[in-house]
């Protein structure tokens, strides 16, 4: 997930938030793990962004 939304195009950044959506409906999952899903999708321009950015930051306080 962190690789592709990494490499800057466009068909990985789609691969990395498809992950991250994958990743944070587990709730079972370290905290570090669904802290960076909610980062990945915060980093988009999809509707609430904010919000993940702010569940990103949240979660890792």
């Amino acid at each position: 997930m962190m690789k592709d939304h990494r490499k800057g195009d466009d068909a990985s950044h789609v691969r990395s938030r498809q992950t991250a959506k994958e990743l944070l409906g587990h709730a079972e999952l370290p905290l570090i793990i669904r802290a960076r899903a909610c980062m990945i999708l915060g980093c988009g321009t999809e509707s609430g962004y904010l919000d993940m950015r702010r569940r990103g930051c949240g979660s890792l306080e």
